[in-house]
This record gives structure tokens, C-alpha cells and sequence, in this order.
């Protein structure tokens, strides 16, 4: 794992003039830290002890996980509004608008409410801190979800770890529940290169006799020996809690609690009916506290969508977003694409970062994808991007007869699959968050765009 110390941070001088726009405060955030990352609570909880920020009655949720935890928040989300309660929910990354990181009442933190919490969390930062850009902007979201100048707190906070678990910055706060959706490789350079490993780091959201809902098969051992040092109940799929298929919807039963008929889940793929129980087995540790109906459950399953999520912007020829980008989530993906079988050629553009394990991860798709569009990724993240030469390199050794191609940025390549594309065939957009989100935003300037090259 990485030296999380390896580079002395240097305070950045405050500017004479605060940014005067969302898009400023942004680029001074970042430019804080010499480290894009940088695991640790002792800077960000000292930032946030000088805050008046704190979760007082609200009930805590913290979900942790390789993949699964954006869908949860989202389940948790719209069944908790459906049930009448207040919610906050905090998320990353974002697809298009970091505004989309901050929701109260499934609506997205506005640009001014942003900078008047950045500004806060900059006079609480003193000169004497620096903060990351994730630790920055998370203090922020807990500035405008606790903030003691409201005047009613929030009934429910959702948070979603960045990364890991034990110390990311969301963990300075005791969550009422903790949820580890799954645990796989990802992140080795920082969780470490085995499943243990990272288990071990995504079980650091536990405490003391707080339940954990763990959202998968095969528990790891790490997060079953620390739930016992710790005293906490744990929940774990198909065991404490089950679901299963029925002809009139499907069935859950947990914690002594049944729902029947409810209605299949928006999101699609059957990764996210289990992380829809996940998020039921938690509402059920809670019904004393927050209690919802049957209805609200229905209502939320039907309401919980993600863009970037096996995304379908068009059905001939089909075209198809999801944020995929490790060997865990392509697999989801690509078990998902071959229960919606198409007569014609499918086209993947596929754009992805250094730091995942590339043979691995695309192992999955090899037998589905036809043709190859790479893209490079440089340009969006320089210092993690890998670029389209690299997965050119990686992939002609796997897919020997298949067309490869490589090409400058997501959206160039993306613009080469439509000129392609025949109307029974597909196109996938996957591979990192980045590439996703940097074809949608052009999509979202220009209505039309997703089939009309």
C-alpha cells in the first residue's frame, strides 16, 4: 500500500479575494493538497471539532463497499422520502455537476449553498490545515446537512464512503447503521491487493454495537472477526436476510419481517435487487426509529434511478452508460447485457484508469464485445488515466480477431461508434466515471446527440 505520508503537505495561503464562483471554489479546493488522496482522520476531524456541524438527532447511515453503494444510498433514499421523512444524502464522485454530490430531499446542494459551506469550512480550517479535496468537500456536505443555523435537523443522513472505509473522511461521523454492500479488488494501491485487505479497511465503519448489514455472499473473515471484537450484530445476505423471485414481484424476509409483491426495481440487473434488499434489511434494524410502510417501499423502488447505472438512452440502435470499472462491476454489467440479447454487433467504448487491474476487469466482456473503441483518459485525470495505446496493448493480447481502435478522448471515441453503428447493434459506454460522465455532458449539451453523430 501506499506511503500515506509520503509528501510533507505545505498550508496553501488563503486568496486575498474568496473564489467567486462554484467553478473557483472548486480549483482552490484541489489546489489545497499535494496529494489527490490522502487517507486519515486526524486533519479533517480536527476541521470539523471547529464546526458547528453536528448530526444531533439525525440518524446516521454509512455505506461502504467495492461497488453497489450509489444504488443503495438511492433505494434508502426514495423509500425514506416516500415514507414523509427529511433526507440528506452525500455521494461521489459525480457524473456531471459536482452539485450532484450533496442532495437534501433528492434536490442537488445549489451553487450559492455550496459556497457559502465552503466558505465555513474554510474559516474553520484555519491556516494551519491543509484538507484534501474529498476531506474539503466533505465537511462541507456535513456543513449544510448539520448546520446549527437550520431549523429543524434532517430525520436521516446517507453516506457514502469514498473509499475504503477506516479512514475516509465520512468516518468521523458514528453512523446508527453501517453497510458494506460488497468487498473485491479495487483500489490495491491503497486498501491493499486481497480481499482481506480491503475487507479489513471497509470494516473501519463499524462501532462498538452498532448492527452491520453486510449486502453479499462469501463474507470476508476480517469483517466477521472485527463485527465479534466489537459486539456487532451483523446481518449478512441469504443468510439473516434473503429475497427471492415471484411471479407477482418479488419477496424479502429479514429480522423477523416479511414484504411480498414488491415491484422489480427501475435499476436493472440482478446486482441491484441485491443491493434493494441490502437497503431493506437496514430500514428494518430501524423501524422503531423510522418506521415506513409497505407502499413507501413500493413507491421507492419504483422512484431509485442513477444515471451511469445501466443506463439506456436508446433501444435501435440500443445504447447502453454504466459506470462500471472494476472486475466485479463489469461482471454485473455483462451478466445484465446477456439477458438483453440483440441480433447485431455490439460496440464498447471503453476509457479506464492506471490504478485497476485492466486484463481482469474487461475479462468479462471479451465474448460480448465485437468491436473495441478505446479512449484515453489522460486528459481527464492525468495523474491516474491510462491511455488508449496502453488498453490497446492490453486488450490485443486477449481479443486477438476483434477490432480495436484507439482514440483520443471518450467522446471522440464515442462519436466513432455512432458513425458505426447499425440499428439491431449496441453500444456500451463503460469502464470509469470519467468516461461516462464526460460522454453525458456533451449529451447534455446537445439534445439528440446520444444517435446522431
Amino acid at each position: 500500500m501506499k506511503n500515506r505520508h509520503q509528501k510533507k503537505a505545505k498550508s496553501v495561503p488563503r486568496p486575498d479575494v474568496p473564489p467567486d464562483s462554484l467553478a473557483n471554489w472548486l480549483d482552490y479546493i484541489e489546489s489545497l493538497h499535494p496529494e489527490n488522496i490522502e487517507l486519515g482522520l486526524g486533519r479533517v476531524n480536527n476541521v470539523f471539532l471547529r464546526l458547528t456541524a453536528k448530526p444531533g438527532a439525525t440518524t446516521v447511515i454509512t455505506i461502504a463497499g467495492t461497488n453497489g453503494k450509489g444504488s443503495t444510498v438511492s433505494f434508502l433514499e426514495k423509500i425514506l422520502l416516500s415514507a414523509g421523512y427529511t433526507v440528506g444524502a452525500y455521494t461521489s464522485p459525480h457524473l456531471i455537476n459536482f452539485n450532484e454530490r450533496i442532495r437534501i430531499n433528492h434536490k442537488n446542494a445549489t451553487d450559492d449553498a455550496l459556497i457559502r459551506a465552503f466558505e465555513k469550512v474554510e474559516q474553520a480550517r484555519g491556516h494551519d490545515t491543509t484538507l484534501t479535496y474529498f476531506e474539503f468537500t466533505t465537511l462541507a456536505a456535513f456543513v449544510l446537512f448539520f448546520d446549527n443555523e437550520k431549523e429543524t435537523d434532517l430525520d436521516v443522513v446517507l453516506l457514502e464512503v469514498g473509499m475504503g472505509g477506516r479512514l475516509d473522511a465520512t468516518n468521523i461521523l458514528d453512523p446508527d447503521i453501517s453497510i458494506i454492500t460488497t468487498v473485491d479488488i479495487d483500489h490495491v494501491d491503497w486498501l491493499g491487493a486481497d480481499r482481506e485487505s480491503i475487507a479489513r479497511e471497509k470494516a473501519g465503519i463499524m462501532r462498538q454495537q452498532v448492527p452491520v448489514v453486510y449486502g453479499d455472499l462469501n463474507m470476508p473473515k476480517a469483517i466477521k472477526d472485527l463485527a465479534d471484537k466489537m459486539q456487532c450484530p451483523v446481518y449478512a445476505c441469504e443468510s439473516e436476510y434473503t429475497y427471492s423471485h415471484h411471479d407477482t414481484g418479488w419477496h424479502w424476509a429479514g429480522g423477523g419481517k416479511t414484504r411480498s409483491g414488491l415491484p422489480y426495481p427501475v435499476l436493472q440487473g440482478e446486482h441491484q435487487l441485491k443491493n434493494a434488499a441490502t437497503g431493506l434489511m437496514a430500514l428494518a434494524l430501524l423501524h422503531l426509529k423510522l418506521p415506513v410502510s409497505q407502499q413507501a417501499i413500493k413507491s421507492g423502488l419504483l422512484a431509485a434511478n442513477i444515471p451511469g447505472r445501466f443506463q439506456v438512452l436508446n433501444d435501435h440502435p440500443q445504447i447502453i452508460f454504466d459506470v462500471a470499472h472494476n472486475q466485479q462491476a463489469i461482471q454485473q454489467l455483462a451478466d445484465t447485457v446477456k439477458k438483453h440479447k440483440k441480433p447485431g454487433r455490439t460496440l464498447a467504448v471503453v476509457g479506464m484508469l492506471a490504478d485497476k487491474d485492466i486484463k481482469q476487469s474487461l475479462s468479462p466482456m471479451q465474448e460480448i464485445v465485437d468491436e473495441w473503441l478505446l479512449a484515453d483518459l489522460t486528459g481527464e485525470n492525468p495523474a491516474r488515466g491510462l491511455t488508449a495505446l496502453s488498453l490497446m496493448a492490453i486488450l490485443s493480447k486477449m481479443v486477438k480477431e476483434k477490432s480495436l481502435s484507439a482514440h483520443d478522448s471518450p467522446l471522440s471515441a464515442y462519436l466513432v461508434a455512432l458513425e458505426k453503428v447499425q440499428s439491431d447493434d449496441r453500444i456500451i459506454v463503460f469502464g470509469s466515471f470519467l468516461t461516462v460522465g464526460g460522454i453525458l455532458t456533451e449529451i447534455q449539451k446537445m439534445p439528440g446527440m446520444e444517435t446522431n453523430a
